[in-house]
């Protein structure tokens, strides 16, 4: 009976691929932070409203000094 063995070729082990895959990941992650971030920030309503409360005088009636008089 004849034994066939198979042995596979060095193929690609350099580990290139994996190299390349690092850093398409780190490409992502750094562009995710630099414009996902602040775009998610951006979009949600403040937490703490800061209400500020305005006097207006109110105008005085009567004589003033503009006036004609009768």
């Amino acid at each position: 009976m004849t034994t066939i063995v198979n042995t596979p070729g060095n193929g690609d082990n350099s580990g290139f691929g994996f190299l390349l895959g690092i850093i398409i990941i780190a490409v992502a992650v750094i562009l995710f932070v630099v414009y996902g971030l602040p775009a998610i920030r951006a979009s949600k309503a403040p937490a703490d409203t800061t209400n500020i409360t305005v006097q207006i005088p109110t105008p005085v009636t009567g004589t003033s000094e503009s006036a004609p008089a009768e």
